[in-house]
């Protein structure tokens, strides 16, 4: 299935954490996660799993995202 998904998001903290994620269910459990759109370290870090299954791809932005303005993902 493929889907696209987009965001507006603002934050001037530079460990925002998850943006958009998948779990197992829809009551949340962790029985498995993955972060597809997170902020660390200041950055903007794309994911998505491999074609094993094993590991997630991230992807990061050479651009800072923790500045406190409006950024489109």
């Amino acid at each position: 299935m493929n889907q696209t998904q987009e965001v507006w998001f603002r934050t001037s903290t530079s460990n925002a954490g998850v943006i958009i994620d998948e779990t197992d269910n829809t009551t949340g459990n962790t029985g498995w996660h993955d972060s597809q759109l997170e902020v660390h370290g200041g950055y903007l870090y794309f994911s998505a799993w491999t074609a094993t299954g094993q590991n997630t791809l991230k992807i990061g932005s050479a651009t800072k995202v923790d500045d406190g303005l409006w950024h489109h993902a």
